[in-house]
This record gives structure tokens, sequence and C-alpha cells, in this order.
């Protein structure tokens, strides 16, 4: 019963990321916990294909949107900021791959 309840919760998870947001600050707080709660889910069903691309994106998007972003953003005051922004976001862009690779598999 568990592993149905689980798979049930994790694409009820990847459908509600798909809404739209119009608060930009409330959706960039949310995110970090969205992330981590929905590779939980998906570390205990690695087949759900929804939720694997849900993460993907999520882990996409919040790299591009918010780290990467904001390094633009400060690079004229304080480069060295920027390029630690960078390298964070690289490793979010990793994360991300890593999950489409294994949902491919």
């Amino acid at each position: 019963m568990r592993p149905y309840l689980v798979d049930q919760a994790a694409t009820a998870l990847s459908q509600q990321a798909q809404g739209p947001e119009d608060d930009l600050v409330l959706t960039r707080e949310a995110s970090a916990f969205y992330l981590k709660l929905s590779e939980s889910l998906l570390r205990e069903v690695p087949g759900n294909l929804q939720l694997a691309t849900a993460v993907t994106s999520g882990f996409t998007q919040y790299a591009y949107a918010f780290v990467a972003f904001e390094a633009d953003q400060i690079e004229s005051k304080d480069a060295v900021a920027a390029q630690r922004l960078r390298e964070r976001a690289a490793r979010l862009y990793a994360r991300a791959l890593r999950h489409a690779m294994a949902a491919l598999e």
C-alpha cells in the first residue's frame, strides 16, 4: 500500500508544480522546499516519470531564474560572489541532468 500512496503523492505533487504563480517572491521562497520534497519522493518512486520531469525542470528553472540571474545582477558589484553563484548554478544544472538521465534510463 505504501508504494501506491507514495506514487500517488508524487504524481499529485508534480501536477501541482505546473500551476501558474504570480508572486515571484513566494515562488522563490517555496522552490527550495518543493525541490527537496520532490527529490525525496522521487527516490521512493524512481519510476514516476511525471515527477522526474517536474524535478528536472524545477532544478533547471531554479538555477536559471534565481541563482544565475542573481549572479548576473551582482557581477558588476561583486565578481567573486557572482562567480560563487555561477558555480552553484552549475551544480544545480548538473543535478537536474542527473535526474533527467535517470528518468531516461
